[in-house]
């Protein structure tokens, strides 16, 4: 399986990790994609395995660990992924904006959830954000 997961095409692991930064997914939801990537990259590149052990308990940044700020590739809206988490109910608050105006991002920005869908087939979306309601 092709993943985006190098300096110049990094819109994989950039939107994984935006995803965990805007608390759409979980950090173990994060580590479970980074097993995925794993298990059905053709050749993980070693900063995966440096992800699997890294430590958030320490203030470390994902620059930090693998040399780099990854990007999506394309304007992802931090917002709707925002209200992802709050549909999800991983995010019950922010200061930058509403419950009510990040899940009006997400209606606006449904391509976020689309990417994540594929992203990470493993984590029951369905159950969570059922597919008519985006």
């Amino acid at each position: 399986m092709k993943f985006r997961l190098t300096l110049n095409d990094s819109a994989d692991i950039g939107l994984a990790h935006s995803a965990l930064f805007a608390r759409a997914i979980t950090f173990e939801e994060f580590q479970d994609w980074l097993y995925f990537v794993v298990e059905h990259a053709d050749d993980p590149p070693h900063f995966i395995f440096d992800l699997i052990d890294w430590d958030r308990s320490v203030d470390t940044h994902i620059n930090q660990v693998i040399g780099w700020w990854p990007s999506t590739g394309v304007e992802t809206d931090l917002d709707a992924l925002l209200g992802v988490g709050f549909v999800r109910n991983l995010c019950d608050s922010c200061d930058s904006m509403s419950r009510e105006d990040a899940i009006s991002a997400l209606k606006s920005n449904a391509d976020v959830l689309k990417r994540l869908r594929i992203l990470m087939p493993f984590v029951d979306w369905d159950s969570e954000v059922p597919r008519h309601t985006f």
